[in-house]
């Protein structure tokens, strides 16, 4: 096996599990920031604190026993009373006084919700930059926006809270840039390809882990701004990684025998040979694409648009995906409300919610060996591979509606205990989701727009993220309501699989008189 195919999926396999999804530790981080005081602005019609208050605290941070210290309390206890156990335990879990921090909550779930919002929507103008300029410069912006965004928050502080803000939102762009980009690597294992491509995407959901790592150094008495300095500084080493195993452009499907890509001393001597011209990886890719049956990929293109699966897979994802990351911007304040403002448990819980994600790369695969023994058993008799392709997405849409349907329950449950098996569900449901999206687009329409159409499907998902903006401070006085309302809305998501179903009997009605017609390999969905 060649060396360089091997490195180049190694390392993009460390850089989605490392580095690509780290905003989705929002929980371990937010807890880490709450702790520190971040956004804690005390209102203005009130002192910040009392002079009584505060000598009752600092006695009681002095006086407090060595047994009931843990390694976030005995944090506290060597700062600021502000930062002690008291503290925590009168303010923002439960009904704070008036010197309190009352919006502190809503501004960490805020900044989340921002960094997720701009993450999706960006999706389809990075796929287009990607698709149009090549690998080198899309990881350029990539870095670039990874590590500006961990260098705002190493140089953020309770005084300058604001500056939290720019840097989820330059490691959540970033990191979804990365992802996209490393998924190619996938085309130099023609029949490994979808094992490696789930794989990435069980990586990208499992760097929660490094969240919770952050919060065991933190815990430990290292600052959170030298953790994020030391991400910023991996820029030169993600730099040399990129220009060395990885190409130009894009790597072609398949890859043709001897392919090879990156910066090496042989790629000086075949810039210099005139017989290799610049840009052969780029045209080696683009030889790949299927063209558009009608000699016009625009028609393509917008017809697969406007499809009536299309439209019902867009409201397929919006519901599923509107309730993960309302769950995971509100998941503080809720397991502040349920442990009663009790630090040691809302840690602890923090912990578990970030274990369980580090295991999505378990759980990604199943949905895409779930879709590969359906087509092969539809394609037994058959022969349009397309077509079985449609009918073997039906049991994964159906699975994963069902599955984000208990999560959505599960996580109602007002009971602390219940959120631990909320957590195994969400990291599941959350795997089924992202897999199934990119399968069903891969599988159903054109694969000349593939990068396109799922851009385009993660920037409009994004649309209804921004009802996350005013359900985090509804959430806040009524979190059951909320809950219940997510709920109910999850249930909406069964629509599609029958959508697909009743589309697919059709087309098996059809394919009897004329099959050729029923489905053409190339075509998008007759709708």
């Amino acid at each position: 096996m060649n060396w360089r195919y091997l490195a180049s999926a190694v390392t993009a396999f460390a850089e989605c599990f490392l580095l690509a999804g780290l905003i989705f530790g929002w929980t371990s981080i937010s807890f880490t920031l709450h702790s520190l005081n971040y956004f804690c602005f005390p209102p203005p019609n009130s002192s910040s604190v009392s002079l009584t208050s505060s000598i009752s605290i600092s006695q009681s941070t002095i006086t407090s026993s060595p047994s009931q210290s843990s390694s976030s309390s005995t944090y506290f206890q060597t700062t600021s009373p502000f930062l002690s156990r008291a503290y925590f335990s009168r303010s923002p879990f439960t009904s704070p006084a008036p010197s309190a921090c009352p919006d502190q909550d809503q501004s960490l779930s805020l900044a989340f919700s921002i960094a997720t919002f701009t993450m999706a929507f960006s999706s389809l103008p990075l796929g287009w930059f990607f698709d149009t300029y090549g690998t080198w410069a899309a990881q350029a912006v990539t870095l670039v926006l990874y590590c500006g965004g961990a260098v705002f928050i190493a140089c953020s502080s309770p005084g300058v809270s604001e500056l939290v803000y720019p840097g989820t939102i330059g490691i959540a762009v970033g990191g979804a840039m990365m992802l996209m980009t490393n998924l190619q690597v996938g085309n130099l294992f023609p029949r490994y390809q979808a094992t490696f491509i789930t794989a990435c995407n069980g990586a990208f959901d499992s760097s929660p882990s490094i969240a919770i790592l952050i919060k065991f150094l933190w815990q430990a008495g290292i600052p959170l701004q030298y953790c994020f300095a030391a991400i910023s500084l991996a820029f030169p080493l993600l730099i040399i990684r990129c220009l060395v195993l990885l190409p130009r452009y894009h790597i072609p499907l398949p890859a043709p025998p001897g392919y090879r890509y990156g910066l090496s001393l042989s790629f000086f001597k075949r810039r210099e040979s005139p017989g290799e011209p610049e840009g052969k990886e780029q045209a080696e890719f683009e030889t790949q694409q299927v063209p558009s049956p009608s000699g016009s990929g625009d028609a393509s293109l917008w017809a697969s648009i406007f499809s009536r699966l299309y439209l019902s897979h867009f409201v397929w994802l919006s519901l599923l995906q509107f309730r993960h990351f309302l769950y995971i911007s509100t998941l503080h304040p809720w397991l502040s409300t349920l442990s009663a403002g009790d630090v040691d448990m809302i840690s602890w819980y923090t912990t578990l919610f970030a274990i369980t994600q580090s295991c999505a790369w378990l759980c990604a695969p199943w949905n895409g060996c779930l879709i590969d023994v359906c087509r092969q058993r539809l394609l037994k008799g058959r022969k349009d591979v397309r077509f079985a392709g449609l009918g073997s997405t039906i049991p994964s849409l159906g699975l994963t509606s069902l599955l984000g349907i208990a999560f959505a329950g599960v996580a109602a449950i007002p009971k602390l205990q219940a959120q631990g098996l909320a957590f195994c569900l969400q990291v599941m449901s959350m795997t089924f989701i992202y897999g199934g999206n990119a399968a069903f687009i891969a599988i159903v329409f054109p694969s000349a727009h593939f990068a396109k159409l799922i851009g385009l499907m993660m920037s409009a998902s994004a649309i209804p993220l921004l009802l996350q903006l005013p359900l985090v401070s509804f959430s806040k006085e009524h979190p059951h309501m909320v809950n219940l309302i997510t709920f109910v809305l999850c249930w909406f998501s069964l629509i599609h699989p029958m959508v697909v179903y009743r589309h697919y009997r059709k087309l098996s009605s059809s394919q009897a008189n004329n099959a050729d017609e029923a489905m053409p390999e190339h075509n998008p969905p007759d709708v």
